[in-house]
């Protein structure tokens, strides 16, 4: 028989290691994990034993930075096998994440739970305008930090995210929720030059990026080195069945963090982090009318400090357990095309959760988590003018109790009516510009669109956004009539036109007519998928307006006209990885100079996003705290499936911007496997795995 795969160890997270036992696993009935200090004569010695089938271990309450001696065996039928030993220095990170690399150490298992996910029904609706990115600033800056901020021009993204490489030079990707416009970007080096490029998602596409500089600050000097902290006295207060609260005194100092250790009533020794900041904590988890020795110690630097200790007995456990609760009526009180709130009633006692089921248009099975305080939820993602039948559940213990039901018929979903133009009007002259205004009675348009003719004849096209009910048309020649024609776009239609004419106003006399001015160069400074930024110089003089020439992905001529004072234009709505040629040109009262000209090609349209790793943070009898990561890409949603302690599977919904859910409604000491799915536009990626233990 071939050997086993050794045990790896590796630092984790602050005062952390984490143990690969993937080599063991099946192997053994329980494994057994040894650490000791090695820094000093006596150091501290600690144990954790895991089920077998435990693929990763993490080793909590360690000293951050410090090096111990891990010792790792199995155990079966009482018989110890092979022994293997390593060296690891505990984790001095901020993060809860594993260190990079650490998911190639071991394979996850991932398994496709039964059923399909529904395909989401296409929408007859015309999709929303584009939305445009503005500019990105640094608003401040310390040693390890520097905020960004940043505007959205026209239209709103689902999530941004900000790209830029640390100290290393690895790449990072901090991800943003779509209604933020700042952020904080941590855990940078000081008096460093950094680089940082936020993209706007919006659906499938990746919009953007806008790019700014930043250097970190200088890192203020270290202070003298501050006296050893010191541990006051350690009391027990708020004693009940199954917790204890330890409060605790600092009479000198201050210390970087705490540790409680205890064992529990199977005498298996545990440990309870604690923050630098704290003076009390209540210990979770324990067994009624039992006697417990609690010993704290404070953590300074790479010391470890005390401990100080105490005794405590719980409280007897309640003789009557409560009585069950009972579902009183399902009800529902808001229909709408997409979507029905139901509400219900509990007349006697409380529930732990409740479960919503019922059949998606497609026929499959749906499961709708609620928690237990709740007595109404809006049940989403439903067809228009269809009947559905909801079931409750409720959740008491390890017990399901119901279901009350209920029918309901979604509304049907009418068109909106098609918008109507009034009326346009020149409200402002000038000998170079015309104001026009115009009023919308009815409906809503996407965009508008102005046509005129130039002095020289050319027709000229003005976008305006949908929202917008004035525009000044710039560049105009003095004393001349121009008519112009406004047409409104919604959907696919281009309604109208509306029209109107009007004079410029004559050109002011002057005694000396200034001098011609001249275009410098045009280059590219920004490229995305679908748009870019172009940039050009005026060396002498001052131009009344700009305009940019070029062909769109169709062939068809397009025109975008700017102001004379800027020197920077986004040209938007173009095609991924397509070479385009534009054209510049500056217009001089009733001439038109130019033109200067550059190529682009724009980029590749993003790739699809990855799923990194899920690991069980936080476990309670009740619930358990699931969190991932995800290396590459952003995804729109997340949907995390299992099954709950009847063998029922159940769905719960995660937005796009999380990468932590808590889980509600478990049984205590039962076995639970996690699916979770990325949803990226119509796709379900995925999933990655793992399983804990309530």
């Amino acid at each position: 028989q071939s050997p086993h795969p050794k045990p790896q160890v590796l630092p984790g997270a602050a005062g952390e290691a984490l143990v690969d036992l993937d080599g063991l696993r099946g192997h053994a009935e329980t494994v057994v994990i040894r650490y000791q200090l090695l820094e000093e004569p006596e150091g501290e010695k600690g144990e954790l034993r895991v089920p077998g089938d435990t693929a990763v271990a993490r080793v909590p309450g360690l000293v951050p930075g410090a090096i111990y001696r891990v010792e790792v065996h199995g155990v079966v039928r009482g018989h110890v096998s092979k022994s293997y030993t390593s060296l690891v220095t505990a984790g001095l990170g901020d993060t809860s994440e594993p260190p990079p690399g650490w998911e190639n150490l071991y394979e996850t298992e991932v398994a496709e739970p039964q059923g399909a996910m529904a395909k989401a029904a296409p929408s007859e609706e015309e999709p929303p305008p584009q939305p445009r990115l503005g500019t990105l600033a640094v608003s401040h800056v310390t040693p390890s930090t520097v905020q960004l901020e940043w505007n959205v021009l026209e239209g709103t993204f689902d999530s941004f995210t900000v790209q830029y490489r640390d100290a290393q030079g690895q790449p990072q990707v901090l991800p943003v929720d779509g209604g933020s416009r700042t952020v904080t970007v941590p855990g940078l080096s000081a008096s460093r030059r950094y680089k940082f490029n936020l993209y706007g998602v919006w659906g499938r596409k990746r919009i953007g990026f806008i790019s700014t500089d930043a250097v970190t600050a200088s890192a203020k000097p270290k202070k003298e080195l501050s006296a050893q902290p010191r541990l006051g006295k350690l009391t027990a207060s708020n004693i009940s069945p199954d917790s204890v609260q330890l409060e605790w005194s600092v009479p000198e100092g201050s210390f970087d963090s705490f540790t409680v250790q205890y064992k529990d009533a199977q005498g298996q020794p545990q440990v309870l982090p604690v923050d630098g900041g704290s003076r009390t904590v209540t210990v979770p988890g324990l067994s009624a009318s039992r006697r417990y020795k609690f010993n704290l110690y404070g953590v300074w630097g790479r010391k470890r400090l005390g401990p100080i200790s105490t005794d405590a007995v719980t409280a007897p456990a309640t003789e009557e357990p409560p009585s069950q609760p009972q579902l009183g009526e399902l009800t529902v009180s808001h229909v709408s095309p997409d979507s029905v709130q139901l509400e219900w009633s509990v007349p006697e006692g409380a529930f732990d959760s409740f479960t919503v089921q019922y059949k998606d248009a497609q026929g499959q099975p749906q499961v709708l988590p609620v928690d237990g305080g709740s007595r109404t939820v809006t049940v989403p993602g439903l067809s228009a003018s269809r009947r559905y039948k909801f079931n409750l559940y409720g959740v008491w213990g390890r017990k399901r109790l119901g279901p009350i039901s209920t029918d309901a018929v979604t509304a049907t979903e009418e068109p909106p009516s098609q918008p109507q133009l009034g009326e346009l009007s020149v409200s402002h002259v000038s000998p170079d510009s015309v104001q026009l205004e115009w009023s919308v009675p009815e409906g809503a348009f996407d965009s508008f669109t102005v046509q005129y003719k130039d002095a020289q004849g050319q027709p000229q096209v003005l976008p305006v956004d949908g929202g917008s009910r004035t525009v000044t048309v710039p560049g105009l020649s003095a004393s001349r009539r121009y008519k112009f024609n406004l047409y409104g776009v919604w959907g696919r239609k281009r309604l109208g036109p509306i029209s109107t004419d009007a004079v410029t106003a004559p050109a002011p006399s002057t005694e000396e007519p200034p001098s011609q001015p001249q275009l410098g160069e045009l280059t590219v400074s920004h490229v995305s998928p679908d748009s870019v930024q172009l940039e050009w110089s005026v060396p002498e003089g001052a131009f009344d307006s700009f305009t940019v020439q070029y062909k769109d992905a169709q062939g068809q001529p397009q025109v975008l006209p700017v102001d004379g004072g800027s020197r920077t234009v986004t040209v938007p709505g173009l095609s991924a990885s397509r070479r385009y040629k534009f054209n510049l040109y500056g217009v001089w009262g009733r001439k038109r100079l130019g033109h200067i000209s550059t190529d682009a090609v724009t980029e590749e349209p993003p790739s699809q996003p990855h799923l990194g790793e899920l690991t069980a943070s936080h476990i309670s009898p009740d619930s358990v705290q699931l969190e991932w990561s995800v290396p590459a890409g952003a995804f729109d949603s997340f949907t995390v499936q299992y099954k709950d302690a009847q063998g029922q599977p159940q769905v719960l919904p995660v937005d796009g911007g999380s990468r932590t859910v808590t889980v509600p409604g478990l049984s205590a000491s039962r076995r639970y496997k996690f699916n979770l799915y990325g949803v990226w536009g119509r796709k379900r990626l995925g999933p990655i795995s793992t399983d804990a233990v309530t």
